[in-house]
């Protein structure tokens, strides 16, 4: 279960600043300093810039909606003094003497339980006299209080009592006892779990509820809301304030489309390959791939075989939704990962070296907005895909092979995404696909190079026009080529090429061959390609043009450099 995992490696995650119960740590924006004698001064906690929150403490916290309920000895200045400083728009904190008297009687209890003497002073202050607050202090700032310069949060005695309190347990009262389903001990186990999931898309700003039911229907046998699956408080928040560390940390999360990944092994957050997988570097990539393929990858054994865990989760307005889980071990993953940029290799429509995608940008090639349309299952998909090694589902060749379709046009993300999806089944996953294939006789291949030149054709002869046979027939001849490809082949063949022959007579016979070369390939037309016949048809016509191009470009290269080189001759020929 990937929670007991979380629970086990939440120190290591977190690091040796483990917060206490019911701490969680916040930019705090100021300070008021307290001497024994009753002074006081308030001073800054944070840089000179207008957006500086505060430096980073670790401080109390509570769940808080639109209800009054203070942070003990952290919280807000309309809580802390009372006072109703305008917004940004100008409104005041209508409420703001009412929410102070619940501070004051949070500290008061505070300080009657454990006789805390850093409480005591900030009692004493409030009880004394109206503090006069500094300029440039909003109303979202937290203000917190150092006495004999230590953090009065940091008393041990009032975290003790801040737990208690925070969890509505002030009294001593044990709550109702269950069997943790992470730890496996009888203990306490609240209606709603007290650390909310923090930093998922399409969440609420305020966290979501890692386990929660809202209806009478889910829920049995007594059991309300997080009861229905128990989990202790203090494994609870152990667990999300471990999640909420990895998710907040770029280096440690992937966000692939509204899904969110986070990585790590038993001794702590994995850096290395969100890194690979959101924004690989060409040379990692390399150097990754070689490792594979030299053995490297299981020099040190031990190492390799170590556990690695991913957890992916996205959010239903105030609840988290679990996508997938994985446990494997960092070798396997390497191993996997390798082959995952293998499969990426794919000219470029130039004829150069194509680039190297991560996740979000291989699965946006599936989509007309990937940031709006893609399923949380297409980043499942790939993400075991790149992890485990699982072949990419075939939806998304579905969905990639439609916007060709659409487009009428076939880019190198698109042709990566076809060929990566290809290259995962048994079929066609020993044939060659990274660049123009002259050997593949596969009819759909084929036709798709045969369109692509027959484009080129039609170019060479007529122009540029603003409908040509790819823009009217491409969806047809990508789906049912028996039915437009004789015609087309017949007007290049009874109009476009004696046209070339007559004004462009170099072209021509360069022309023809190549169509020639094609068109031989082909018994007849398919009346049908299936599904993997379409994304064949599209690599065949990316292929070709790529091709082309690179031809072209280097004729032209050549050209130049001949141009260079007569000039050169002259210029010695005139020195002499």
């Amino acid at each position: 279960m990937i929670l007991q995992k979380l629970y086990e490696c939440a120190e290591a995650i977190i690091g040796e600043n483990m917060p206490p119960p019911m701490y969680e740590t916040k930019p705090v924006r100021w300070i008021v300093e307290l001497a024994p004698d009753g002074r006081y001064e308030i001073s800054s906690n944070a840089g000179d810039g207008k957006k500086d929150r505060g430096l980073p403490r670790t401080i109390p916290f509570v769940g808080r909606t639109a209800g009054i309920r203070p942070i003990l000895l952290a919280d807000t200045p309309s809580y802390v003094f009372g006072a109703a400083i305008p917004d940004s728009k100008g409104v005041i904190d209508k409420r703001a003497a009412d929410k102070h008297r619940a501070f004051r009687e949070l500290v008061k209890q505070c300080v009657e339980e454990t006789g805390d003497e850093g409480a005591t002073a900030v009692l004493r202050l409030i009880d004394s006299q109206s503090a006069q607050l500094p300029d440039g202090m909003d109303p979202s700032d937290i203000v917190t209080f150092r006495y004999r310069d230590k953090l009065v949060v940091d008393s041990v005695a009032v975290q003790r009592f801040w737990a208690k309190s925070a969890r509505g347990d002030a009294d001593g009262d044990a709550g109702t006892q269950f069997q943790c389903l992470v730890t496996g001990i009888r203990g306490p186990v609240d209606e709603s779990l007290s650390v909310a999931v923090k930093g998922l898309p399409g969440g609420q700003t305020s966290g979501v509820a890692l386990v929660s039911a809202n209806s009478n229907a889910f829920e049995s046998h007594g059991l309300k809301r997080a009861q229905t699956a128990p989990i202790n408080r203090d494994a609870g928040e152990r667990i999300v304030k471990a999640l909420n560390r990895l998710i907040a940390n770029k280096k440690n999360r992937v966000i692939v489309g509204n899904v969110v990944y986070v990585f790590w092994t038993k001794h702590g957050p994995d850096e290395y390959f969100p890194g690979m997988i959101d924004e690989p570097q060409a040379e990692m990539v390399r150097d990754l791939i070689d490792s594979a393929r030299s053995g490297r990858l299981y020099e040190l054994d031990d190492e390799m075989k170590e556990e690695f865990y991913v957890f992916a989760l996205s959010a239903n307005a105030a609840r988290v939704v679990i996508r997938d889980q994985i446990t494997t071990t960092l070798g396997s993953v390497r191993q996997n990962l390798a082959r995952w940029f293998e499969l990426q290799d794919m000219v470029n429509f130039d004829g150069t070296p194509g680039p190297i995608r991560g996740v979000w940008k291989v699965a946006a090639a599936a989509y007309r907005a990937a940031s709006k349309e893609m399923e949380p299952s297409a980043a499942v998909g790939l993400l075991q895909a790149a992890i485990l090694g699982k072949p990419i589902p075939e939806h998304l060749l579905a969905r990639t092979i439609m916007r060709c379709r659409a487009d009428r046009a076939v880019n190198h993300g698109r042709a990566t995404l076809i060929k990566m999806i290809l290259s995962t089944h048994e079929e066609v996953s020993n044939i060659p696909m990274a660049s123009l294939n002259m050997e593949n006789t596969s009819p759909a291949y084929v036709c798709g190079r045969l369109l692509a030149h027959l484009a080129a054709i039609q170019k060479a002869a007529v122009g540029d026009i603003s409908a040509n046979i790819v823009d009217r027939y491409y969806g047809a001849a990508s789906t049912s080529p028996a039915t437009v490809m004789p015609l087309l082949l017949s007007m290049a063949t009874k109009a476009h090429l004696p046209k070339i022959r007559k004004t462009k007579p170099k072209w021509h016979g360069a022309l023809d061959n190549r169509l020639m070369e094609i068109s031989t390939k082909l018994d007849d037309f398919p009346s049908i390609l299936t599904l993997k016949d379409q994304g064949l048809f599209a690599l065949g016509f990316y292929h070709q043009k790529a091709f082309d191009r690179a031809t072209a470009i280097a004729k032209h290269d050549e050209k130049v450099a001949k141009t260079n080189d007569h000039d050169i001759d002259n210029t010695e020929n005139e020195d002499e």
